[in-house]
């Protein structure tokens, strides 16, 4: 079985990681795995080298995003977090909710009411921050040894997809209606 990506870049198996540490781990782990390192290696070395270093990439842009390093954990204990297309049940009223949301954006979006618009997105924003912190505190509770808290992770992790397609939507309205953006193809 291949290296974890956190074992690739040295840190333990957990949520909470420090920004600068992980940096730090990547550039050093850069400077041993670079190509140019070993330019004058053979063929072997060289595709060797250059896989690490593809591998060290692709850890560190996932481990660095919260969100991404959440996923990525909860895939390595086992926790599945797809969504109602991949069979983990969301909460009926979660849904109910957020088809409401959508379509009270549909509405704002119709009649050009910028303001709901972005009113929308703001309660979205807040919402999403929210489950974060859900999020977190699930993660604490786990590495504090509560194995349970990754389905409430899951869970958070869920509702974050939801309010972020969203606010992905938002940001699209938002961009067309911008004087500065309008007419752009």
């Amino acid at each position: 079985m291949s290296d974890s990506f956190f074992d690739i870049l040295g840190v333990g198996r957990r949520y909470h990681l420090a920004a600068e540490d992980l940096e730090m781990r990547f550039h050093e782990r850069s400077r041993q795995v670079h190509p140019d390192r070993h330019v004058r290696a053979d063929a072997g070395t060289r595709v060797k080298t250059a896989l690490a270093a593809s591998q060290l990439n692709q850890a560190y842009r996932t481990l660095r995003d919260p969100v991404q390093r959440a996923e990525y954990l909860l895939r390595l204990e086992g926790v599945e977090i797809a969504d109602e297309r991949g069979g983990r049940q969301v909460a009926p009223g979660f849904l109910l909710e957020v088809m409401e949301l959508r379509e009270q954006l549909a509405e704002a979006k119709a009649e050009g009411d910028l303001v709901r618009v972005k009113a929308l997105g703001a309660e979205v924003a807040a919402r999403r921050a929210a489950t974060m912190v859900e999020a977190e505190a699930a993660f604490s509770s786990y590495e504090a040894g509560d194995r349970g808290a990754l389905e409430a992770a899951a869970d958070a992790l869920i509702a974050e997809r939801y309010f972020r397609r969203f606010l992905d939507e938002v940001a699209v309205i938002d961009e067309g209606h911008d004087p500065a953006t309008a007419g752009r193809p």
